[in-house]
């Protein structure tokens, strides 16, 4: 079900990063009050690219520095030519298939460098993800310059445009592998401790009027104490795996 590129896919991913330096851009600590922990979505595509050509060994442009892909994209503004590189390159990069392309074309100069910007190439997502936030704010861990945070993000796979990106069931295989597992703790970055606490994927062929917010919404962490320190400090409430009971037309299928 969940490796079906024919569905639609929500899901609710939960992860903790620990001991994460709460210092403010000028070196000084913060000791504010309300503050909450932000990773951007393209930071997290970065690690699911960089993730997904490591474990799994498939290429993804975003690994490719910034000159070299300026070479690379600078043919798409030929025409029909452009065109067709654009399909050899979603065949090729799994990123491409999975989170699109959104930017404006080098055109090539006098000896085939690239030059000012083209025409703006854009290949829809098929996947959508949103900034990870804390579920709660971010506080200092005992005084010491570092903090606990408890992550949620969301996701949404459209099944029209991965069928139009070529997305198949082996690519989201690859991606529920790499998201269960995106945040796994690293000797390579002490003091940092990061861990996947929790994935669950909705899976269905459409919603009709209901809403993803309040289907994403079952998944519910509560805090069991004032400042949270590990997740054994919430409460996590989710439904049963397999259909819901509320709509058995929705099969969730959950790592946690």
């Amino acid at each position: 079900m969940i490796h079906d590129p024919h569905k639609h896919h929500e899901f609710v991913l939960l992860f903790e990063l620990k001991n994460a330096d709460l210092a403010t851009p000028d070196g000084t600590q913060a000791t504010a009050s309300v503050r909450y922990g932000l990773i951007t979505e393209d930071a997290l595509k970065g690690l699911i690219g960089r993730q997904v050509y490591k474990v799994h060994g498939l290429p993804t442009l975003i690994r490719w520095p910034g000159r070299a892909r300026k070479h690379l994209l600078a043919p798409l503004s030929r025409g029909a030519e452009g065109g067709l590189l654009l399909e050899e390159l979603r065949r090729y990069f799994y990123d491409l298939r999975l989170f699109g392309l959104a930017a404006p074309t080098p055109l090539l100069g006098a000896q085939g460098t690239p030059g000012e910007a083209g025409p703006r190439v854009q290949i829809p997502a098929a996947l959508r993800l949103s900034p990870a936030r804390t579920v709660d704010p971010l506080l200092p861990l005992d005084g010491q310059p570092g903090s606990y945070g408890l992550y949620r993000l969301h996701g949404s796979y459209n099944p029209e445009q991965g069928q139009a990106n070529g997305v198949t069931a082996s690519d989201l295989e690859v991606l529920w592998q790499t998201l269960a597992h995106l945040f796994e703790p690293s000797p390579e970055m002490p003091p940092l401790q990061m861990g996947v606490c929790g994935l669950w994927v909705f899976s269905h062929d459409g919603l009709g009027g209901a809403s993803v917010e309040t289907l994403l919404g079952q998944v519910a962490p509560t805090r069991r104490v004032e400042a949270p320190r590990s997740l054994q400090d919430y409460h996590l409430c989710s439904p049963q795996p397999g259909p819901l009971a509320a709509d058995p037309r929705v099969v969730l299928t959950c790592w946690a």
